[in-house]
């Protein structure tokens, strides 16, 4: 396998947490960021997040404080995910369940 790969190649590599669970966490760990504070650590465009936010806003996933020229952003983390199989979890649960060690052996 070639070691050496393009920057096409490297921006096209699959990742396990979308762009719109990376915003979720972020703002959950740092409610007091800005949309280009969040861009800037996530290696996102601010018009990137602020979409991300606005359907997070929509969905009531994440709330939106007015605090002078800027605003302050909260989870709701008691919202179930939004569809499948695991749409019984919610956001908490989910988040726990990845943030859990990974197992050494393999179940029986």
């Amino acid at each position: 396998m070639n070691d050496q790969m393009s920057s096409a190649e490297k921006g096209k590599r699959w990742t396990f947490i979308t762009n719109h669970a990376m915003v979720f966490m972020y703002v959950a760990e740092h409610p007091d960021a800005t949309i280009r504070q969040i861009a800037t650590d996530l290696g996102l465009g601010w018009r990137t997040v602020a979409g991300i936010l606005h359907d997070l806003r929509k969905d009531n996933y994440v709330l939106a404080f007015r605090v002078g020229k800027g605003n302050l952003y909260r989870v709701d983390s008691t919202l179930t995910l939004r569809k499948g199989p695991y749409s019984k979890y919610t956001l908490e649960e989910f988040f726990t369940i990845l943030r859990q060690p990974p197992t050494t052996q393999p179940p029986a």
